[in-house]
């Protein structure tokens, strides 16, 4: 395959969030992508406040390239997902922010808290949907670069480490792990200026 059919493609990332402060980076991820006129719809639970910090540390940032899908629980996300499959606008860039369902998951009171093994059928089936959505948006849009990014627990813990691969493998194997968001962005920025040189070559060809 060579280069821009490759630059066709949809991009995967998975970057693995050490603790809370990796709201931060996406805080920051997400004002660098804007500037450069990128539509962002950003997946998360809707209790991180995500773009209501980004407005209130960036206010300069084109808030309007942003897309918010906010989720209750983890058991209703997949459902949400396979919705989104029909929606438009398509998005440049995809953030689910995995992370955020598994936090409130795990911080509910004990009496409202699954037991182990169905705790992880559910991280496995809001992997499994949030795959088939990526799936999907390639099809609808296979012209359209799309890069998304799957935030995930640095510790696999509610699955073991044997489980944790087994998800990765079952539906995250197409994806390139990060565990900065600096480098994420240092890729996707070389993409994007090569796809601009790539536009001026066209334009000026024709």
């Amino acid at each position: 395959m060579d280069k821009d059919d490759d630059d066709k493609r949809i991009r995967n990332h998975i970057i693995l969030a050490p603790n809370e402060e990796y709201k931060q980076k996406v805080f920051k991820f997400m004002e660098l992508s804007m500037q450069r006129r990128k539509k962002i719809m950003l997946l998360t639970q809707k209790n991180t406040n995500f773009t209501d910090g980004l407005q209130k540390q960036f206010p300069t940032t084109p808030i309007h390239l942003l897309i918010k899908v906010l989720f209750n629980r983890i058991e209703q996300a997949p459902t949400r997902l396979a919705e989104l499959s029909g929606c438009t606008p398509r998005p440049d860039v995809v953030i689910f922010d995995m992370e955020s369902l598994i936090g409130e998951l795990l911080s509910r009171p004990i009496l409202q808290q699954w037991d182990r093994q169905t705790t992880v059928r559910l991280i496995a089936r809001l992997s499994a949907a949030f795959s088939n959505y990526s799936e999907v948006l390639h099809l609808c849009v296979p012209t359209k670069i799309v890069d998304c990014i799957v935030i995930m627990p640095k510790d696999p813990y509610p699955l073991t480490a044997t489980q944790f691969r087994l998800l990765y493998g079952l539906y995250f194997i197409r994806f390139k792990v990060y565990t900065s968001f600096d480098e994420i962005d240092e890729v996707l920025r070389e993409q994007h200026e090569r796809q601009l040189r790539k536009e001026k070559e066209r334009k000026f060809k024709s």
